[in-house]
């Protein structure tokens, strides 16, 4: 039993289930832990606390007693625990990508958000509008990442969090724009991955790629791959940002 919970007998937060409890026998963690927070040792409880202390009386012993432990709810957590298997290559479509004979293809160079070139979605709409691709691959470096380089980092540019939400935002553009598209692993994107690697940080404290940049949702058909597409006799460029066309493969 933890320490904080030993200061609480099993009467006390049995008795804060009950009050909390609903005519349909739902409980209100809000309200159990209000009341456990109103018990003369001072401590706060959160509302987590208090359904982690429920897990204690949810099951009962053979003869029908209450457990004296939380080592059943710490079973029963550990049993629902699912792990994902460390692979920073996991984050493939998760809705079907459409077919595409790849006769057109956007290549979007390192866009490096939030210090993307402030033409960039402009351009790009443009350029997209004029050769209507079949296909669209960004070559990686999507986020810059700045703060959190291996490297030197500039003190008066944004810090890690603020850098990425402002990504998100030019993410998000770039994503209503292309629903639909193909993303290059690069050093840049697997930043957060490869600081998490150097540190001794395994892949299951960390957040998927659309879960970072898509916390509401979306990116579900941004495919990664290490290899762009390119059809058998038809390839397309971008010469630095300026021109796109397909041309036929060398």
């Amino acid at each position: 039993m933890g320490k904080l919970r030993s200061l609480y007998k099993d009467s006390e937060v049995l008795s804060a289930i009950e009050q909390a409890t609903d005519e349909h026998g739902n409980v209100n963690y809000n309200e159990m832990a209000r009341i456990l927070s109103a018990h003369p040792v001072g401590k706060k409880i959160t509302r987590q606390l208090a359904r982690y202390w429920h897990g204690q009386f949810k099951t009962k012993k053979k003869n029908g007693d209450n457990y004296q432990s939380l080592l059943p709810e710490n079973k029963r957590i550990k049993e629902a625990r699912k792990l994902r298997t460390p692979d920073r290559y996991e984050d493939l479509a998760v809705a079907p990508m459409p077919e595409s004979a790849h006769r057109r293809i956007l290549v979007i160079p390192d866009t490096h958000a939030p210090y993307e070139h402030p033409d960039t979605l402009e351009f790009l709409a443009a350029v997209a509008a004029r050769f209507r691709p079949d296909t669209v691959v960004h070559l990686g470096d999507e986020a810059d990442k700045h703060a959190m380089s291996f490297h030197d980092s500039d003190p008066n540019l944004d810090s890690a969090g603020m850098e990425l939400e402002k990504a998100r935002v030019f993410m998000a553009k770039l994503h209503a724009m292309f629903p639909v598209m193909r993303l290059c692993h690069s050093n840049h994107g697997s930043m957060h991955f490869r600081k998490a690697h150097s540190h001794g940080i395994p892949v299951q404290y960390l957040r998927t790629y659309r879960e970072v940049f898509f916390p509401q949702g979306g990116g579900e058909r941004w495919a990664s791959t290490r290899q762009p597409p390119c059809a058998a006799q038809y390839c397309s460029c971008v010469f630095r940002a300026y021109s796109m066309d397909s041309l036929p493969c060398k």
